[in-house]
């Protein structure tokens, strides 16, 4: 199964809208890690709990780059409870299955 940048986002997007990790949890590896800004690491589990209580919006989605390894992006996001916008610069692995294996970001506020 290929999976691609505007999937993968649309199913965080979900997940934030509905509060529950399921529309994402179906794209990512047993063995995934996300990294964040400050290089720290979420495990799958983690990363899962913390989209489910994510108080905030992501949008303005641009596929920068995408093959059947990587997916690379921008999109905007908005949380609750900040002033202002930010935008992310994503960078993910996919395993050769079609499941995402890592996602790590650099977020920039505006």
């Amino acid at each position: 199964m290929k999976i691609s940048a505007r999937q993968a986002l649309e199913a965080f997007q979900e997940s934030f809208v509905k509060q529950t990790s399921a529309p994402i949890a179906e794209l990512i590896s047993d063995d995934f890690v996300f990294i964040g800004s400050n290089n720290e690491t979420q495990t799958k589990d983690e990363m899962l709990e913390w989209v489910a209580s994510f108080e905030g919006r992501i949008g303005d989605f641009v596929t920068l780059y995408e093959n059947d390894e990587v997916l690379v992006g921008t999109h905007s996001v908005s949380a609750y409870g900040e002033e202002s916008e930010s935008k992310v610069m994503f960078f993910a692995t996919v395993k050769g299955y079609g499941k995402i294996s890592s996602w790590q970001i650099n977020r920039s506020f505006q």
